[in-house]
């Protein structure tokens, strides 16, 4: 049944809500195989207007319909037949239909309510006969601006009396005289290009006959020049954006020329100093930066328009780009790590599942442990050396994002408390030590006057040095003292025992020892004592090393605190390593910057202790990392 004719658009909007519903209302399209096809016409079948269009649509997999629709373009309209395939369509076609191809759609929905459509055919609505004039609206075009567009209704006159819209009709064909100036397609659509003057020629041919229409194009002298004239970028992955290129804009006017505003279409954005920098005065320029961002793959088109007071038809730049499905990396987190660290990357075109897709940390393979299209988690493999991340999926890679994999190790460590002694001595529990690591070493004590220090010595003959301290607090009976030392290890022949002595017994003292791989020498140090009272339960602020600016890119800041409360963990982007029986703490940060750290360490009373003042002894030695 006919629902729609090409003259009542009520009908045409009835139409068109009919197909939103018939669409709505069936269940998402299943594989159904080829299940609804129009088997005639013919793609391409050239129909005469005035004539009757008869359709059949069929189901090659035998599929039962209860409702099949036919939908094209006006005058085709929207046909519902109310039976089963094979279905008929007679479509009338007006006589003044304007001549140009046509796509038709079968729509359907089955027994079941699964939605199904038909892969599209065209038909070629054309006279028989050869018009006796062609006209246009406009005797010439006149366009002001570069990139401007504008388009030609080409209408026929035939021998009947009729006159036809053929400005797309298959047996018309345009050429411009000078392509440098104007360009057309083949459409009708005009676009200025340079200054100049030129003649779109319109030559409509029918059995061997032609007749022939001339548009004279005149395109004025720009007051706006782009330079470049156009951009085209470089193939991007869809998803992701360019980097950006940058468009000058010159007034050529003869007095100020006011910038209103800029604006893209397609995949492309843009930001400008123009309108901040409005008036242009003549001969002064602005700049607009363009990003190209695709949505899709292939090709994509845009343009940037440049509203201002010289020009009625803003000036259009043209945008070209390429989207491509290659990877692409967009972000990674965190930036650097040790060995094993989980790290998420982010981006697109990865693929749903892994499959045979790779990730490598500077050529070295690693095994993802999650998978989607836009973020992979994957830990550092062993043997990864600073360097790139890339993501390869069906043997095309990614862009390369830095990653530094952090060549400092925390190897081992212990500690230590003892009352009444001249010395005090722990070891190495985990192994025996590595030539060229680090040995640190903090030493505490509870009493000043009796803890002064007089040798670090351990069974392998390190030498210590002192890195930080001593740093002493006192406040009413309490008295905290701590130092840190360090040594290089030259030696690893025995299990190794580290011990420090004092001038003479202390009332108690406590020993903490840790071994790292790939440290260098001291960058900076600092230290803090303090005092903070409290109520409730609970230590308002935590320790705290005081600030040091370091001078190497790439460092480990070593934190330990002795106080009189409990440190119940690290500070901030820290990691504990020792919490020792008096709670006191020794953690560690890895920097890859320069720049200002502090250390901190989060306080909490003793049990039972609800009230008092907290204190604490801090300090922060900076290392510097071998490589």
């Amino acid at each position: 049944m006919r629902q729609e004719t090409r003259r009542n658009p009520l009908l045409l909007i009835l139409s068109m809500i009919a197909k939103v519903f018939l669409l709505a209302v069936a269940i998402p399209q299943a594989a159904l195989g080829q299940s609804i096809q129009i088997s005639s016409p013919a793609n391409g079948t050239v129909v005469n207007p005035g004539r009757t269009l008869s359709v059949t649509v069929t189901s090659p997999s035998g599929t039962t319909f209860s409702q099949i629709a036919l939908i094209g373009p006006n005058p085709i309209g929207f046909n519902v037949q109310q039976t089963s395939a094979p279905a008929q369509f007679s479509i009338s076609i007006p006589a003044d239909a304007a001549c140009r191809l046509y796509n038709l759609t079968a729509d359907g929905i089955t027994a079941s309510g699964q939605g199904a459509t038909s892969v599209p055919i065209q038909i070629d609505i054309e006279r028989p006969d050869l018009p006796v004039s062609l006209s246009t609206f406009v005797s010439d075009v006149v366009m002001e601006s570069l990139g401007e567009q504008t388009r030609l209704v080409i209408l026929a006159a035939f021998g009947d009396g009729s006159v036809v819209d053929v400005t797309e009709s298959t047996l018309l064909s345009y050429t411009s005289s000078n392509s440098s100036v104007v360009g057309i397609d083949a459409r009708g659509a005009m676009t200025a290009v340079g200054p100049g003057s030129a003649a779109v020629s319109v030559t409509y041919t029918q059995g061997g006959k032609s007749l022939q229409l001339t548009v004279p194009v005149q395109v004025l002298n720009p007051l706006l020049i782009a330079s470049p004239s156009s951009l085209v970028f470089p193939a991007q992955p869809a998803g992701t954006s360019s980097g950006s290129q940058q468009l000058t804009l010159t007034s050529m006017a003869t007095a100020n020329l006011s910038i209103f505003g800029l604006s893209t279409t397609g995949d492309f954005s843009e930001t400008d100093s123009c309108v901040a920098s409005s008036p242009l005065t003549p001969g002064n320029s602005c700049v607009a930066n363009v990003i190209f961002s695709p949505t899709a793959t292939g090709s994509r088109a845009g343009s940037l328009s440049v509203a201002n007071s010289a020009n009625t038809v803003p000036p259009a730049i043209s945008l070209t780009g390429t989207g491509t499905s290659t990877p692409a990396i967009t972000g990674i987190g965190p930036t650097s790590g040790s060995v094993g660290t989980s790290v998420t990357i982010s981006g697109v075109n990865f693929g749903a599942a892994q499959g045979a897709s790779t990730v490598t940390f500077n050529g070295k393979a690693a095994t993802p442990t999650s998978w989607s299209a836009t973020s992979i988690v994957v830990p550092v493999p062993t043997g990864a050396t600073t360097g790139n991340v890339v993501v390869t999926v069906g043997g095309v890679a990614s862009n390369g994002v830095n990653f530094a994999v952090n060549s400092v190790t925390y190897v081992q460590g212990n500690s230590a408390s003892q009352t009444s002694t001249n010395s005090i001595s722990t070891y190495f529990p985990s192994q025996l030590e590595t030539v060229g690591d680090l040995n640190i070493v903090v030493i505490a004590c509870y009493d000043s006057t009796a803890c002064q220090i007089t040798s670090v010595n351990d069974t392998n003959g390190n030498t210590y040095g002192l890195a930080v301290g001593p740093t002493t607090f006192a406040s009413g009976t309490t008295t905290l003292l701590q130092a840190i030392y360090y040594a290089n290890v030259s030696s690893t022949a025995n299990v190794n025992f580290v011990t420090v002595s004092f001038k003479k017994a202390t009332g108690k003292a406590e020993l903490r020892i840790a071994e790292y791989s790939g440290l260098g020498s001291v960058d900076v140090s600092v230290a803090n004592a303090a005092s903070i009272p409290f109520t409730g339960g609970s230590i308002p602020t935590p320790a705290s090393s005081g600030s040091a600016t370091t001078t190497n890119a790439h460092d480990l800041l070593v934190a330990a605190d002795t106080t009189n409360v409990v440190t119940t963990g690290a500070g901030a982007h820290f990691t504990a390593r020792i919490i020792t029986s008096n709670s006191n703490l020794l953690e560690d940060e890895e920097v890859t910057a320069t720049g200002t750290y502090s250390a901190t360490a989060p306080l909490q009373p003793p049990a039972g202790t609800t009230s008092g003042t907290a204190l604490y002894v801090m300090q922060m030695v900076v290392f510097r990392t071998a490589h």
